[in-house]
């Protein structure tokens, strides 16, 4: 079988981006030529910095994670389920690799991360406990396509602990399905007309389309009236970016027997990100090492100031902690992100903003063991 090039392109960007609510949005557009994914990541101001030997924690990074790694639910404390992961992956998050936003497996599977109005619930479901964030990881670990994903989720019971999430899951062959837990896992097979969503729920934003009703959310009739081909994308990303908060963006390119995947992180929401630069990493070459010098590796979005190339590097002691005290700290200070919870979520977030600075832990891990 020929192998796919894999290539990591690192852009940071500057801009100025207006102050606003939380929001992210992700769309596949296709052509003869190729198809195109592209995702906006909103995320609340950054009030706090921090600097712990050099390295800043703030925005999070990107982090490689191994095949063949135990893991558990982070959040169901007594739960004895767990699972090993199948496939290496790429993921980035503010909070560390046990509870990312979007990312990609050695398969092709996407996954990308979006907050629907509601709480996760799944009120009929006999499978094991795991929050929103264990099931981003099962897909990844887990998944190869569209079809295992959905056999993953039909597969778990769904918790909600943090955030109100719905999944965006495509596969290398282009096939998109939307997984969301309104009263219970839902499945949507968008069309290629409609492969998109933001933080509304699909099917709903989707009816008013078709019943020509301009839809809640701005953002999904500004994308199905503009959003036709893949050379639309970049024009359709930043005006998203320039009206929201948008602290990244990825782009997705299978194009032929290349793979480009593209990170912009927004200089503005993230402070010492103030250099523009271009980096290329050969996912081929990552994803095909022999193995890997350590299970979790990382580079913090600060780390692209300071290295030509960027490398991944091993997650040193305590550094997982750092990253999630900084980023739970601003992120409790935005109570917009409270409006989707009930209030036993509330009890939940006392635990985990005033963090015990001298714990050796983080707050939340799903590794199991050392």
């Amino acid at each position: 079988m020929q192998f796919l090039k894999y290539v990591l392109q690192i852009t940071l960007a500057t801009g100025l981006v207006p102050e606003s609510g939380l929001a992210c949005s992700v769309l596949t557009l296709s052509d003869t030529d190729e198809t195109l994914t592209g995702y906006t990541m909103e995320w609340p101001g950054f009030v706090k910095t921090d600097e712990t030997n050099g390295r800043h924690y703030l925005g999070g990074g990107v982090f490689l994670l191994e095949r063949g790694l135990e893991k558990k639910p982070v959040f169901a404390k007594d739960s004895t389920f767990r699972w090993t992961s199948k496939y290496r992956s790429i993921v980035l998050s503010v909070l560390g690799p046990s509870y990312s936003f979007n990312g990609v497996n050695e398969t092709g599977l996407e996954v990308y991360e979006l907050g629907p109005p509601s709480l996760n619930r799944d009120p009929q479901s006999k499978g094991p406990v795991v929050s929103e964030g264990d099931l981003m990881a099962l897909l990844l670990d887990q998944a190869k396509d569209v079809d295992e994903a959905i056999a993953v989720a039909k597969s778990i019971s769904m918790e909600q602990y943090l955030f109100p999430i719905q999944y965006y899951v495509k596969d290398l062959s282009g096939n998109v399905v939307i997984l969301d837990y309104k009263n219970g896992l839902r499945v949507h097979r968008p069309q290629e007309a409609g492969r998109s969503v933001t933080n509304f729920y699909y099917d709903e934003e989707r009816e008013m389309l078709s019943n020509g009703t301009r839809p809640v959310d701005w953002r999904f009739w500004y994308i199905a009236e503009n959003a036709k081909k893949p050379s639309d994308m970049e024009a359709v990303l930043t005006k998203v970016a320039t009206e929201l908060n948008t602290q990244w963006q990825t782009f997705s390119s299978v194009k032929g027997n290349e793979w480009l995947y593209t990170i912009r992180v927004n200089s503005k929401r993230i402070p010492y990100a103030e250099l523009t630069k271009d980096l290329t990493l050969d996912l081929k070459k990552i994803f095909s090492e022999a193995s890997y010098p350590h299970k979790v590796q990382v580079f913090l979005f600060s780390d692209i100031l300071k290295q030509d190339p960027v490398r991944f590097r091993s997650l040193e002691p305590g550094e997982l902690q750092k990253i999630q005290q900084v980023n739970l700290y601003n992120i409790g200070r935005y109570t917009a992100l409270f409006a989707r919870n009930e209030e036993r979520d509330m009890e939940i977030w006392e635990n985990y903003l005033e963090l015990d600075k001298a714990a050796g832990t983080a707050p939340f891990d799903n590794l199991v063991g050392p």
